[in-house]
């Protein structure tokens, strides 16, 4: 019996989930650097202090120290990006926490469970979804990245590219709950005895 099978949708799909946490990781790394950067910290004073700070966390302290710098423009241009990163990151948390189920209406599915079975929610995530994210990731990290350099070599060709990749529309649209899965999932078990309507 096979682990994976080669050639397979898993196969393609767990390829795809490899891409985009790599490309989670990376974006990761250029947060790490951003935040030290607004922080006022050297690379290495910012590794030592700020080790350990969660995605989620350090985008709110980058949006406080340009607050803090009075630095509008950036803050509105990075408030979009770190809004979408929160979708996917929510995603992502959920796919490693939770994983994936294969099921026949859209390949797979990530079942977030809760501590009552009826309050699960099933969503359906795809490949082409899982690709997608790591375009909008790739796109992510080319901001940050144009965020740190943009100021020191503002005519560069690297600037340039990275406003190519920035002028990209976002890929990624998470969908709701599927609401039919849900609904089966809901479903009372055959055999079991259902309470009569209330006749008042």
């Amino acid at each position: 019996m096979e682990f994976i099978r080669k050639h397979s949708p898993e196969q393609d799909y767990l390829t795809a989930l490899g891409t985009m946490v790599h490309w989670f990781a990376k974006v990761e790394v250029m947060l790490a650097a951003t935040l030290s950067n607004v922080s006022g910290l050297s690379l290495d004073m910012g590794k030592a202090i700020l080790s350990g700070v969660r995605a989620d966390s350090a985008k709110s302290l980058i949006i406080r120290a340009l607050e803090q710098r009075k630095m509008k423009d950036d803050i509105l241009h990075l408030k979009d990006v770190f809004d979408h990163l929160g979708v996917i990151t929510s995603v992502r948390n959920d796919l490693l926490h939770y994983g994936q189920t294969q099921n026949s209406e859209s390949g797979f599915a990530v079942v977030k469970m809760s501590h009552m079975r009826e309050k699960d929610i099933i969503y359906s995530v795809t490949t082409n979804d899982l690709n997608d994210m790591s375009r909008d990731l790739f796109k992510i990290h080319s901001h940050l990245i144009h965020f740190e350099w943009h100021r020191v070599a503002p005519e560069s060709q690297m600037i340039r590219d990275l406003e190519e990749w920035m002028s990209v529309p976002w890929r990624y649209k998470r969908r709701g709950p599927n609401a039919q899965m849900n609904k089966r999932k809901k479903a009372v078990p055959k055999g079991t005895r259902q309470r009569p309507p209330s006749k008042n």
